[in-house]
């Protein structure tokens, strides 16, 4: 008996950078910032990366909240006969998340939708919303807004 392994080469690979704004669904809680990185690769139509992340708001009555973590995303992108390539994902990790004295490390989970625009065969400008939530200090949701660049390597 036979037995063969198939091995999945990626189309492309590729690294890039968000910035953006993002909400917690907490009273007294300010609007805040959130940047990431990210490496992936490719396959068809789907994607798959790994993004580190830092996220800061305002809490009106006391310190900053911080948040620090790492996410597996997977995204679908729907293929048009255009440069604009919408798309749809998910995506869950871990997080340290930082409010004066109080510190917690919990599970965090996120999906999300969007738009690229190629803007050559190796440089992409892209754009997002993600809902996402988090399991420490009771939990609370987000919203986030990011703009970035992706480039293929």
């Amino acid at each position: 008996m036979a037995v063969s392994f198939n091995a999945y080469s990626a189309d492309y690979n590729y690294f890039g950078a968000n910035l953006g704004v993002s909400t917690v669904e907490e009273r007294g809680i300010d609007t805040g910032v959130l940047g990431s990185i990210f490496w992936g690769s490719a396959f068809d139509e789907y994607r798959i990366e790994a993004e580190l992340f830092r996220q800061e708001n305002d809490i009106n009555s006391g310190p900053d909240l911080d948040t620090t973590g790492i996410l597996v995303n997977g995204y679908f992108d729907l293929t048009t006969e255009s440069e604009w390539t919408p798309y749809i994902g998910a995506g869950a990790g871990y997080a340290k998340y930082e409010a004066g004295s109080f510190d917690d490390y919990d599970f965090i989970w996120q999906v999300s939708a969007g738009v690229s625009y190629e803007l050559n065969e190796n440089t992409f400008l892209d754009f997002r919303y993600r809902y996402y939530n988090v399991d420490a200090g009771g939990g609370y949701d987000g919203h986030s807004g990011l703009a970035g660049v992706r480039i293929k390597f």
